[in-house]
């Protein structure tokens, strides 16, 4: 995904390209490579992961911002605008696309995706019991820290927001993520699953208690010993311009 999106970014030698959302800056590092005279900004709620980015990006700005308020950029001002997995924390994600159109210059280009947390799927024994382990990760009752709201389907509404907002819509992709084995998928997004469910189980919210949880990554061993595992999740992403 951060390599796709940096391809379909592509700023210019002098473009000012803005990461919202950007975490510890895995897909500045893409874009950097790509284009190594662009001046990158990545703008994030979580100071933490940001002095990762700045150790990792010497070159980068890091701003410490919340997005739920107005962009710290004069109008039209920016090239591109990029954002991941960020929108389902707002609690008005339409205010932050506004905010994007305002900042980028006429012509200026915005690539947002977002995984679709309810495509999850995992191949187990128990169905029943994925189901439930899957289900309660994709609503999140206990959110992670710096998130004001949660949305399991954002990556599917995500093209119509942007139609929706002042961004003119020019491209919709979807990337299916698939892993067969479960040493792969655990880094990748099954760890993040079982840690996040454990916490929901924990304050006894969600559909599935610790215990089912445990029997949850039992099967997943199983599953892997007789060969019948299989991880696989979709992310949505779109490109749009402000109207010149």
């Amino acid at each position: 995904m951060h390599e796709r999106i940096a391809d379909l970014a592509d700023p210019g030698p002098a473009d000012t390209l803005v990461d919202l959302g950007a975490g510890h800056g895995d897909t500045l590092a893409a874009i950097t490579r790509r284009s190594p005279s662009a001046r990158l900004i990545g703008l994030d709620l979580n100071p933490e992961p940001l002095r990762r980015l700045t150790a990792a990006l010497p070159g980068a700005g890091a701003v410490q911002h919340d997005l739920s308020g107005a962009l710290p950029f004069a109008n039209a001002r920016v090239d591109v605008v990029i954002s991941n997995n960020t929108l389902e924390c707002l609690t008005d994600p339409a205010a932050l696309l506004d905010e994007i159109a305002r900042v980028l210059r006429p012509g200026g280009r915005a690539v947002l995706a977002h995984t679709d947390f309810e495509t999850i799927a995992v191949a187990i024994a128990d169905r029943d019991l994925a189901r439930r382990v899957l289900l309660t990760y994709a609503e999140l009752p206990v959110p992670y820290e710096y998130m004001a709201a949660t949305d399991p389907q954002l990556g599917r509404r995500l093209a119509g927001l942007v139609r929706r907002s002042p961004l003119a819509l020019e491209s919709v992709e979807a990337h299916t993520t698939v892993s067969p084995t479960l040493a792969e998928a655990m880094p990748l997004r099954l760890g993040e699953i079982h840690d996040a469910v454990h916490r929901c189980a924990d304050h006894e919210l969600g559909h599935v208690s610790l215990d089912e949880l445990a029997e949850w990554s039992r099967q997943l061993r199983a599953a892997q010993d007789d060969g019948d595992f299989l991880f696989s999740e979709t992310a949505y992403i779109v490109t749009a311009r402000r109207a010149g």
